[in-house]
């Protein structure tokens, strides 16, 4: 008698661990498909934001293609319209100021809001690597002409930033 209700027991208890272990495993396994689902999400939406900064810049250039014939006196060209915002993922790079500056984003930590960041101004010869936070600046000399790299955003995968002339 107190075999049989020690054997019910140890029955019962094993029988609840296989049920909280399958339910435990259903649980991870519909949570690991839902965060597949949101990570396709997020890098379509980035893929969508990219092609509408390129579209955007393309706009602009136009824009000050147009400006610039109908104000040929005008100083500002299109170099100086460079000063847009620009998205660039990590490990890639970007052409500005008619191909003499290249702009190369080397690794991002979205956590520390901190981004590597490498300028090769390409007629000078000069390679500048430096990490920028959030919101910093980078301060170089291009031409006689003096610029800045400013950090807009982060993201996980990609950043925003502009080149301004000072």
């Amino acid at each position: 008698m107190v075999r049989d209700k020690a054997f019910r027991i140890a029955a019962l208890i094993g029988l609840c661990a296989l049920v909280y272990y399958f339910s435990f495993d259903q649980g991870r396994q519909s949570q690991r498909e839902r965060l597949a689902g949101l990570e396709q999400t997020l890098k379509a939406k980035e893929r969508l934001a990219e092609g509408a900064a390129a579209e955007i810049k393309t706009l602009q250039e136009k824009l000050a293609k147009c400006r610039n014939e109908l104000n040929p006196g005008s100083a500002t060209g299109a170099s100086e319209a460079e000063a847009a915002r620009f998205n660039l993922r990590r490990g890639a790079s970007r052409s500005f100021l008619e191909g003499r500056l290249l702009v190369s984003c080397l690794e991002i930590n979205p956590g520390a809001k901190l981004a590597l960041m490498q300028l090769n101004l390409v007629k000078e010869d000069k390679l500048l690597t430096q990490p920028l936070r959030l919101g910093q600046n980078l301060n170089f000399t291009l031409g006689g002409a003096s610029y800045a790299l400013i950090l807009e955003q982060i993201h996980p995968s990609m950043i925003t930033a502009s080149v301004v002339r000072k």
